[in-house]
């Protein structure tokens, strides 16, 4: 069961994120986080000690969430191909379904001139492409894949994957998120997978 702390916590992240998104890092205010999460400024301020910090707990919130979600998508699965294809149709869809979030993860830290959120934003989002990466070994290994660059591979694949999130989000509304994720997939599979002579 969540504590009242806990929700409340929860609920400070989540006007974090909208207001994050919407009025950008520099543009955003801890009054109006406030406002939206329901709490007093003060209170803002019992969880975290500052608007850098507050960022940072929203960065953390939404990158532990996506995490948890890759994770359970690839559970139970024996096939390195179909796990990577779980994973990434899991964090497209988490993405696309939480905007707010995607936005403010893919595109606020990369631009802020704080260094030591830059590495720690970097961090946690090799963490996610490890994940990717260690099931192309896995398929390497196994004599699924080609013997290639995991690295270059998992980096290729989630960044056509956010670029698709962006598209829908965007650009094209309404577009069914499964069959253009199954295409970023199928390219993948082109490039990676061994033909039968190999």
């Amino acid at each position: 069961m969540v504590s009242q702390k806990e929700n409340k916590r929860v609920r400070i992240l989540e006007a974090a994120k909208v207001v994050f998104s919407e009025d950008g890092y520099h543009g955003a205010t801890v009054d109006r986080i406030a406002e939206r999460a329901g709490v007093a400024k003060g209170t803002v301020y019992l969880y975290f000690s500052s608007k850098t910090e507050l960022f940072w707990g929203v960065v953390e919130y939404g990158f532990s969430i996506i995490e948890e979600s890759i994770k359970k998508a690839m559970e139970e699965i024996d096939d390195p191909m179909e796990r990577i294809e779980k994973g990434v149709f899991s964090f497209a869809e988490y993405m696309e379904k939480n905007k707010e979030l995607f936005l403010t993860l893919m595109y606020e830290p990369p631009s802020l001139k704080i260094p030591e959120m830059r590495k720690r934003f970097i961090k946690r989002m090799r963490k996610i492409q490890k994940t990717i990466e260690d099931v192309i070994e896995e398929g390497i290994e196994k004599k699924i894949f080609k013997p290639i660059n995991k690295n270059v591979i998992a980096s290729v694949v989630m960044g056509m994957v956010r670029g698709v999130v962006f598209r829908n989000i965007f650009l094209e509304k309404g577009k069914n998120l499964k069959e253009v994720v199954s295409e970023v997939v199928e390219i993948m599979k082109n490039g990676i997978l061994r033909k039968e002579e190999e």
